[in-house]
């Protein structure tokens, strides 16, 4: 299957090019895909050649990565600090296209933990409701929300963005002592353990700088456990009490 994918330097007033490229990349699942990626005046072109296997939102994530390693070098070569979006995808093949939003999905399949998990996600067109002005000084919730944005902008890195969203509530429980911060946010969020540590090991090499790239369901799981931490650490701090009707997540 061929695709190309469509994107932006942000800035755009940046004046940003990236001589043509061409390379192959070895997924996590062995397979191949071959990239050539080109931007012109902050424009940005990604060719791609993948298995039919591959679905439409693993190539989107592929490409951010690619393109998120030429925005930083570029961004480090002319020492500026720029972002990027992919705003398209194009099955050439097929002559379809995609327009992406910046949705991350991350609620659409809530099979592996069903009812445990008690955030829900707002719709789009109607104004968000600040049930407590005191979330915006909030440092935990703010420094949590802003790890967990960007678990979705980088794929890459999501468990380590979620294990950051989650650290960032447990210091609010007792910022000196971690081992029982940690007992704490358990026992007044009602998470069990072994859900706080079952994907401690890739954030953990992710945080050392070992590259480690995860499949969807991976990230999918990682951010569900994040958000539904940061959402009950919201419930808790309206309450001033333990959430014991939750139920354990």
């Amino acid at each position: 299957m061929n695709y190309l994918a469509e994107g932006r330097v942000v800035p755009e007033r940046v004046d940003l090019s990236f001589s043509r490229i061409s390379f192959s990349i070895s997924r996590p699942d062995r397979l191949e895909v071959k990239v050539t990626t080109e931007i012109i005046k902050s424009k940005i072109f990604i060719h791609v050649e993948a298995p039919a296997e591959v679905s439409t939102a693993d190539i989107r994530n592929l490409v951010f990565t690619v393109v998120g390693n030429m925005v930083n070098y570029a961004g480090f070569k002319h020492v500026v600090g720029i972002a990027y979006e992919i705003d398209s995808i194009t099955n050439l093949t097929e002559k379809t296209s995609l327009v992406f939003g910046a949705e991350g999905f991350v609620f659409d399949d809530r099979s592996e933990f069903g009812d445990r998990l008690t955030f829900t996600s707002e719709e789009f067109g109607v104004p968000n409701q600040l049930k407590n002005p005191s979330y915006l000084t909030n440092q935990a919730v703010s420094r949590a929300t802003f790890e967990l944005r960007n678990s979705i902008r980088y794929p890459d890195f999501t468990a380590l963005h979620c294990r950051l969203a989650i650290e960032a509530i447990r210091n609010s429980f007792d910022p000196d002592d971690e081992k029982k911060a940690w007992r704490t946010l358990r026992g007044s969020l009602n998470i069990s353990r072994d859900t706080i540590e079952s994907f401690q090991d890739v954030a953990t090499l992710q945080r050392h700088g070992k590259n480690m790239p995860q499949t969807w369901p991976q990230r999918r799981h990682c951010m569900q456990i994040a958000w539904e931490v940061c959402s009950r650490f919201m419930v808790y701090l309206e309450r001033d009490a333990p959430l014991a009707d939750y139920p354990e997540l």
